[in-house]
């Protein structure tokens, strides 16, 4: 029985190290069994029959300063969460709520660390819901980070052809990565359909990264007619920095998860090793008994 045990963590080991190089499952099926999944498991159709309602219905009694609300809602839609605002804080605290109601099940069964476990699961869950929308807008712009080279890249061999800031946006957004393309979709509704500065000024308060802000600082100044060759030119250079550091970061990820599975398996060997060393250790002080 030990030696099936160590066996099957040592092959789980192997498999965690090998599942940072392979992608076993293709996008297809991750989509086929993500779709089943939402069908058939007991999550979704618990918050579907009382989660969800419970919030609609508390979402009623949730007050919110004006700014607070426009600003939660863009926050909301950029992150593709179809909750309105006082719905989203709603969910927290139901979520929470559920949790913490649950934990005195196990007080007449006198589980009393159980019901401590669950009540601070409660308290994370409530923390992590109303943090959930940050998250997703920062995996969201970390995604827009690792893409903005290209970006200014294609926009400054752009200039040599034109200055079309909308012909551009169009064109980009054909190749723009999934998680960029919202923000582009809106920024060329807002060109079409008011000032550009405006426009490009929404669309750098909306994404709120840094390095295109300053990227948009001199698209606003193109479009004014200032002469910002040099300026681009500068920043396609600071941007192929830029793309060292993404393939530096991402290269950096990867040693921290294979090293929990090298440890892992490390582990499972040297107690395998040690076990027999152990065995013969204790038949050898039997005789003695």
């Amino acid at each position: 029985m030990y030696y099936l045990l160590v066996a099957l963590l040592i092959a789980f080991g192997i498999y965690t190290l090998v599942g940072n190089f392979i992608t076993f499952p293709t996008k297809r099926t991750e989509k086929a069994m993500s779709t089943f999944k939402r069908k058939q498991g007991i999550g979704e159709k618990f918050y579907t029959t009382v989660t969800y309602p419970l919030t609609k219905i508390i979402s009623k009694f949730i007050r919110m300063e004006n700014y607070q609300k426009r600003k939660l809602e863009k926050d909301l839609q950029r992150a593709g969460i179809s909750l309105t605002p006082a719905e989203y804080y709603a969910k927290a605290y139901v979520t929470a709520g559920l949790t913490i109601l649950s934990s005195f099940l196990f007080i007449p069964l006198g589980l009393t660390v159980i019901t401590m476990c669950v009540l601070l699961l409660g308290i994370m869950l409530f923390f992590k819901e109303r943090q959930s929308v940050k998250d997703k807008l920062k995996k969201i712009n970390g995604k827009i980070l690792d893409e903005l080279p290209r970006f200014v890249r294609t926009y400054n061999n752009s200039l040599k052809s034109s200055k079309d800031i909308l012909k551009f946006m169009e064109r980009y957004r054909k190749i723009a990565g999934d998680d960029f393309k919202y923000d582009l979709d809106i920024l060329i509704t807002d060109l079409k359909t008011g000032n550009t500065e405006e426009a490009l000024q929404r669309f750098d308060e909306r994404v709120n990264i840094p390095q295109l802000s300053t990227f948009i600082s001199g698209v606003i100044g193109t479009s004014k007619g200032v002469d910002q060759e040099t300026f681009f030119y500068l920043m396609e250079q600071d941007m192929k920095i830029l793309a060292r550091e993404n393939i530096k970061r991402e290269i950096a990820k990867r040693p921290g998860k294979i090293k929990k599975a090298t440890v892992a398996v490390g582990v499972m060997m040297f107690l395998l090793y040690l076990y027999p060393i152990f065995i013969d250790l204790k038949n050898g002080l039997g005789i003695f008994n």
